[in-house]
């Protein structure tokens, strides 16, 4: 519905063709999606930090095997870092989640690539590492790892830039 409302908006100002809208719509609404996700996992994450309530986060994690709070404590645990080290372990244990490798057949040639089962978390997850990778220094080895973990090439010219990336053909 709210696609439609969004379609009907892009018709009247006539901002493109009508061929795309539709495709446009479910893209913005996409982003609207993830800015609100990964906002109110930032500053929930932000005020986790707070000593006082990092204890009764860590019970409620516990408690809870969920996406949200699995991505919630990887922010956390970024936050806490500091430029002290990415969480590899939380990540590797994330990743199948969100991701995996299928054989597809293309072209008549079995072709193994990587699936996103859930793009919104999958992309708050690239945002939350990104901007760790922003905000402090990165060794090799650890940008090795993650290009490994995000199945992209290390060699690309700006190695946080490799987060961005569409993959499994999208």
């Amino acid at each position: 519905m709210l696609v439609n409302n969004i379609s009907s908006l892009i018709v009247q100002k006539g901002y493109i063709d009508e061929k795309r809208i539709k495709s446009e719509s479910e893209k913005y609404l996409f982003m609207l999606c993830f800015i609100l996700a990964y906002s109110f996992i930032a500053f929930t994450s932000e005020s986790v930090c707070n000593q006082n309530l990092s204890e009764t986060f860590k019970d409620i994690i516990d408690k809870n095997a969920k996406l949200s709070y699995s991505l919630l404590d990887i922010a956390i645990k970024l936050d806490y870092a500091k430029g002290s080290g990415i969480p590899f372990n939380d990540l590797e244990i994330l990743m199948p989640k969100l991701v995996s490798r299928e054989k597809t057949n293309i072209k008549g040639e079995l072709t193994d690539r990587r699936v996103i089962h859930s793009n919104l978390p999958y992309r708050v997850l690239v945002q939350l590492v990104q901007d760790y990778c922003n905000l402090y220094p990165v060794s090799e080895n650890d940008e090795q790892r993650l290009s490994s973990l995000f199945d992209v090439s290390v060699h690309d010219q700006n190695v946080n830039k490799f987060l961005y990336l569409k993959r499994g053909g999208k």
